[in-house]
Parts: C-alpha cells; sequence; structure tokens
C-alpha cells in the first residue's frame, strides 16, 4: 500500500498500473479575528474532512489537487478537492469576526460536512467567541478520520479528534496563536492585536501500485 500527502496545489499523474485510489480532503482553516482596544477577535473555525474511497484513476494521466489556502486574520480558509469539486471536496473554515470597542467577535463556523463531497464526511470545529474585556477566542480544530473536530472554548483553542489538529489558542494580552496543520482554526486577537492566521488543508491519496508489465508471455519454448 502507497501513501501520498499533498500540500500545495498540483497537478498529480497517476502512476503506472494504479486504476483506484481512496482520496481523503482537509479544508483550509480561518483565521482568529482582529480586535480593537479592550476587545477580543473570535476565533477561526476548524477545516472539515472528506473521504472517497476507490476513486477510478487512469495511469499517466494527471488529476488537479486542489488544496485549500489557510484564512487570513479574519478570513476564510479555502476548499480542499481531487480530480474536480464534485469527486472529493472538503470546506474551509470561515474566519472570525473582528471586534468592536469593547466588544467581542463571534468565532467562525466550521467547514460544514453537508457541503462536502464524499463517502465519510465531518465537520470542523467552531471557533469561539471573544470577550469585550477579557480574551480573545480560541480556535475550532478540524475534522477528523472519525469524527467532527472540536469547537474553542472561551480563549483556549480546540482539542484535536482522532486524525484531525488543533485550534489556535486566543489571548488574554495580544496576538493569538495559530492552529495545528492541516486545518487547524487560528486564535483570535487581543487589545489591538491582530488575529493568527489559519491553516492549510491537506490530500491524502492511498493505493496499491500495480505491476508495470502490460502483457506476460503464456509459455516459454525451449529449443
Amino acid at each position: 500500500m502507497t501513501t501520498e500527502t499533498l500540500t500545495f496545489t498540483q497537478t498529480w499523474t497517476c502512476p503506472v498500473g494504479v486504476t483506484s485510489v481512496d482520496v481523503e480532503c482537509w479544508g483550509g482553516s480561518g483565521g482568529g479575528g482582529n480586535s480593537d482596544t479592550d476587545g477580543g477577535g473570535g476565533g477561526g473555525g476548524g477545516g472539515a474532512y472528506s473521504k472517497k474511497l476507490s476513486v477510478s484513476v487512469t495511469p499517466g494521466v494527471g488529476y488537479t489537487a486542489t488544496i485549500g489556502a489557510a484564512g487570513t486574520a479574519a478570513g476564510s480558509g479555502g476548499d480542499t478537492w481531487f480530480s474536480t469539486s464534485g469527486t472529493v471536496l472538503a470546506k474551509g473554515g470561515v474566519g472570525g469576526s473582528t471586534a468592536g470597542l469593547e466588544d467581542g467577535g463571534a468565532g467562525g463556523a466550521g467547514g460544514a460536512s453537508a457541503s462536502g463531497v464524499g463517502d465519510i464526511k465531518y465537520s470542523g470545529g467552531a471557533g469561539a467567541s471573544g470577550s469585550g474585556f477579557n480574551y480573545s477566542g480560541g480556535g475550532g480544530g478540524s475534522g477528523g478520520t472519525a469524527a467532527n473536530g472540536n469547537a474553542g472554548s472561551g480563549s483556549t483553542g480546540a482539542t484535536a479528534v482522532t486524525g484531525g489538529t488543533a485550534g489556535g489558542n486566543g489571548s488574554v494580552s495580544g496576538a493569538g496563536s495559530a492552529g495545528g496543520t492541516p486545518g487547524g482554526g487560528g486564535g483570535g486577537g487581543y487589545n489591538g492585536a491582530a488575529g493568527a492566521v489559519g491553516r492549510r488543508g491537506e490530500i491524502v491519496l492511498t493505493y496499491t501500485a500495480g505491476d508495470s508489465f502490460t502483457s506476460y508471455p503464456k509459455f516459454f519454448q525451449f529449443l
């Protein structure tokens, strides 16, 4: 069994002898919200997870692998997909809202499994809302291989589920921290600081390498 991890957008060329692949996708995560004086930005939402079994491929043919971009501060993460957006797709998380003066920003929603494409799908966790006077919100975790991502809680980033990543922490004094790669939501900024950027998505391909020969002799004749 061969496993390939794709971390940037590219054309993946199917190896000789391979006719199907299992595809796992994680969406990019949202960045944490920015902040104003005495306000905490919301945490970014985690990227979703989608898996499609036995995707048909043709040896020597190139397939588009689009990796969801990390959300900028207060920006949303990109969607991750393989071949086409209708083949297998994991949604990106939403960026946390920017805080106003002495006001907390709302946490961003996690990437929604219902909007993804695949046989197995899990949502990313939501970012936590920031506080007007105390802290910024923690980021949501990415979707895992068997569960939805956890949500951020207060200024604490989400803990990782199996096959997923943690969210970044919020702050009580300045910038939040980034989440895990792939797809962990960024923590919000506090008291005038910027929110942490999100994390990129990822694709994992699993397949059985075939024999490189295209024909075989049925018998040998010895003279």
